[in-house]
């Protein structure tokens, strides 16, 4: 199996960063998660 391979940066490009393989993605909306990145839907 090919590993895939993620790059970003922040928009100066000062910072990067590389994932592999990132698995499943989902999204929460309860409380906790809220709270915890500041964000309606984690």
């Amino acid at each position: 199996m090919t590993s895939i391979k993620y790059n970003g940066s922040c928009v100066c490009g000062q910072t990067t960063y590389e994932a592999f393989d990132l698995g499943d993605v989902s999204y929460c909306h309860c409380e906790q998660c809220r709270k915890m990145t500041g964000h309606y839907m984690a």
